[in-house]
């Protein structure tokens, strides 16, 4: 057997291993998933670049779309005299405009997705136990590797990943409901608001999908038991704590019925959005690269001191215009669409359209006070999850194209 056969065979068994890997090790945040990513990306740059016939396949849009956010990214460096080396943004953009092929370079593994949600799941209970442990240690906001809020991110993902039903699921780890309720522990111990308002979202949704397969009197009896076991948990117990400490002290203050709540962070967020919308409107072709952060403290209506530990605007958006300018938001923002596009006109499965859903409201809702794509954490975990998702449409479509021929030829 030649040495490029024997190779090609156990790439085969490998690839498959190591897209279960980068589910699992997703929330753990120590560096496996990265080197997943990075891999795949690099298989898939190398197949296009040589032109193979499985490349061609994928999400054009999507991918062209990354090239020319990193392209613009290049172009503003040297229009704005910014240094190349030592660049941070540029270290984020060169990242995803590769990791964009990822897709292309799943080519050998036979079902990504089953592979991928398995090692998701083994990730949602690893990332639970490893949670509940810092939690017991005395840690109050628990983030593996530090920061809570890019930790909670990856956890969300690896959640919305676990629930997803797959065929031949492994016994140890079978399609069930039970993933999203394990998921919902390390980001409730992340106390990250942004994502603990995507749980109930999860967790409402796919209660009621997994209810519409009981007889009719079960499903009565679920919805019941489903609103009694919500009021509980609203009311009283851990949960109803970590509303009352999170969520209705920031409700009361911004109606104006206690304004003696310690609003930090509510008004940094606040002072740090107006000095960017500002600062996005005097500049608001070119921004203002990894500069941005001095011209939002110069707009900024107060607290200039406080500001200057912070290193972005806290909003996705806001922090692409000023970075990229809106050429850059628009690019960034079409790279998303297309590839939640194109899953959801070519995966076929209604649970994968549902699915992509909770990934893209996941994703808004972070980045409305945070930002994902300041992170190589968050950014491999994204495109991750979209190069898995686009693989499987692509050869959904693909299938779907061989019907119609066959269909054609009688």
């Amino acid at each position: 057997m030649k040495w490029t056969t024997r190779h090609f065979l156990q790439r085969r068994r490998w690839d498959s291993w190591l897209t279960a890997l980068g589910g699992a090790a997703m929330p753990l945040r120590h560096g496996v998933t990265p080197f997943v990513t990075v891999f795949f990306a690099a298989v898939g740059i190398y197949l296009v670049a040589i032109n193979h016939r499985r490349a061609r396949a994928l999400a054009p849009w999507f991918t062209g779309l990354a090239l020319a956010y990193l392209v613009w990214s290049l172009v503003l460096v040297f229009v704005r005299g910014d240094p190349f080396m030592n660049n941070q943004q540029m270290s984020y953009s060169l990242l995803i405009g590769s990791l964009a092929f990822i897709a292309n370079g799943l080519v050998l593994v036979r079902d990504p997705l089953r592979f991928f949600v398995v090692g998701s799941r083994v990730g949602v209970v690893a990332a639970t136990v490893a949670a509940l442990s810092f939690h017991l240690l005395g840690e109050s906001r628990v983030g593996l590797g530090g920061n809570p809020a890019p930790f909670a991110m990856v956890a969300a993902i690896c959640m919305i990943a676990a629930v997803l039903p797959v065929r031949n699921p492994p016994r140890w780890a079978p399609n069930s409901i039970i993933y999203a309720l394990i998921g919902a522990v390390p980001i409730f111990f992340s106390e990250t608001r942004a994502l603990l308002v995507i749980v109930p979202l999860v967790l409402v949704v796919e209660y009621l999908v997994w209810l519409r397969t009981k007889p009719r009197g079960s499903q009565i009896l679920g919805a019941v038991a489903g609103v009694v076991l919500s009021a509980g948990l609203l009311s009283a117990g851990p949960v109803h704590d970590l509303i009352e400490r999170v969520f209705t002290p920031v409700i009361l203050h911004y109606t104006g019925q206690d304004v003696e709540w310690n609003s930090a962070t509510g008004d940094i967020r606040l002072a740090l959005w107006e000095g960017a919308v500002v600062s996005i409107a005097e500049r608001p072709f070119l921004g203002y690269g990894e500069d941005r952060m001095a011209h939002i403290i110069h707009h900024a209506p107060a607290m200039h001191e406080v500001l200057r530990e912070f290193k972005h605007a806290h909003n996705m958006f806001l922090d692409e215009a000023l970075t990229h300018g809106l050429p850059g938001l628009f690019i960034l923002s079409g790279l998303l669409v297309a590839g939640l596009g194109y899953v959801y006109r070519h995966v076929g499965d209604m649970a994968a359209k549902r699915n992509a859903f909770y990934f893209l409201a996941a994703l808004l809702s972070y980045g409305s006070l945070h930002n994902p794509f300041l992170h190589e954490t968050t950014i491999c975990g994204i495109f991750l999850y979209l190069g898995i998702m686009i693989a499987v449409a692509a050869r959904n479509r693909q299938r779907a194209q061989v019907r119609l021929k066959a269909s054609e030829g009688r």
